[in-house]
C-alpha cells in the first residue's frame, strides 16, 4: 500500500470513510518460489486496485522483517511455473480482452524478476 501505484486506490478509500488496514484492498497467498521456501507471497489488488480487465499482482518475498518486491504486472492472471532460472520458479502472466490475448514470461535475473519473452494473439498491431 506503500507504493506509487496505490495511492489511487489510497485516495478512493479515505474519500469512501474506509479503513486503509482493516479494508485493505488486497488479498495474498503463500507460494514456493524458491527450492529452500523462503516465505514468498502472491498478492492481488481488489476494488479500486483492479481494471475493467485486469488487476494488480506482486509477487513478494519476505527475509526476517523485510519484505522485498520481486515482480509487479497488472494482468488477468499470474502462473508460477515448475521451471527455475537461477534458484527461482519461472513466472508467466496472461491477459486477454477483445480476442487479443497477451503472455509474459519473467525470468530471475539474480536480483529480480525480468520479462525474458512476450507473446501477443489477435493483437491490433
Amino acid at each position: 500500500m506503500n507504493s506509487k501505484d496505490a495511492a489511487l486506490a489510497r485516495k478512493l478509500m479515505r474519500e469512501q470513510g474506509k479503513d486503509l488496514y482493516r479494508d485493505a484492498p488486497l488479498e495474498g497467498m503463500r507460494v514456493r518460489l524458491t527450492v529452500s521456501g523462503d516465505p514468498a507471497y502472491l498478492v492481488g489488488g481488489m476494488g479500486p486496485m483492479t481494471g475493467g480487465d485486469n488487476r494488480w499482482y506482486w509477487l513478494v518475498q519476505q527475509s526476517r522483517s523485510r519484505a522485498s518486491i520481486l515482480l509487479q504486472a497488472a494482468t488477468g492472471c499470474v502462473h508460477i511455473d515448475n521451471r527455475t532460472t537461477g534458484g527461482y520458479r519461472d513466472v508467466a502472466t496472461e491477459w486477454q480482452a477483445a480476442g487479443c490475448r497477451v503472455v509474459r514470461e519473467y525470468r530471475w535475473n539474480g536480483k529480480s524478476y525480468t520479462l525474458f519473452r512476450e507473446r501477443r494473439e489477435d493483437c491490433p498491431q
